[in-house]
């Protein structure tokens, strides 16, 4: 938020310092047309242009230009444009821009938070890709070990086969042999 005002001080100022040369301008009208009839609040420059802003503020409004509404005609008329121009329409418009700057930085922040989180949404993307990736590796490895692991298995198996079959040979020549053995006992 702090940000957002900051990036509006431009503007702001811009809108202030055409309030305050209009401020200016009707206080220097107001020194030349009541400085003779309200001595209290239109004396001199510095007292027209201080009062001038506190009509503007509204705080002791009515008191600044009773005096000069009673001595000329014209005083009514006079106020009643200050009033318009300064009160109603540029503390308006001082607070259309700040809004206006404010729903702009927003809403370029909410873009910054829209892009980021898109940009980190990719990043999280490209690295479940890269893991899953390593993962179908490291499962292809696995598979390949357990495909060797297999083949292992079936020659330990085929070697278990083939000593079978060698002690089975074994065993039949030695039988034989007995056999052979026991036969030239006989005779």
């Amino acid at each position: 938020v702090v940000r957002q005002i900051f990036s509006c001080l431009k503007y702001i100022f811009d809108i202030m310092l055409i309030l305050f040369f209009l401020i200016a301008v009707f206080a220097l009208m107001a020194y030349f047309l009541f400085s003779g009839n309200n001595k209290i609040y239109f004396d001199d420059l510095d007292k027209s242009f201080v009062s001038m802003l506190i009509t503007l503020t509204t705080a002791n409004h009515p008191d600044v230009f009773m005096e000069s509404y009673l001595s000329s005609p014209a005083a009514p008329f006079f106020f009643m444009v200050y009033m318009f121009v300064t009160f109603y329409y540029f503390s308006n418009v001082l607070l259309a821009v700040v809004f206006a700057k404010f729903k702009e930085a927003e809403k370029k922040k909410c873009k910054e938070l829209f892009l980021h989180r898109r940009s980190a949404l990719r990043k999280a993307y490209d690295i479940l890709k890269k893991r899953k990736e390593g993962e179908d590796r490291e499962d292809g490895e696995e598979k390949e070990d357990r495909e060797d692991g297999e083949d292992r298995e079936d020659g330990e198996e085929r070697e278990d086969g083939e000593e079978r079959e060698d002690r089975e040979d074994r065993e039949e020549r030695g039988d034989r042999e007995d056999g052979e053995e026991r036969e030239e006992k006989k005779k």
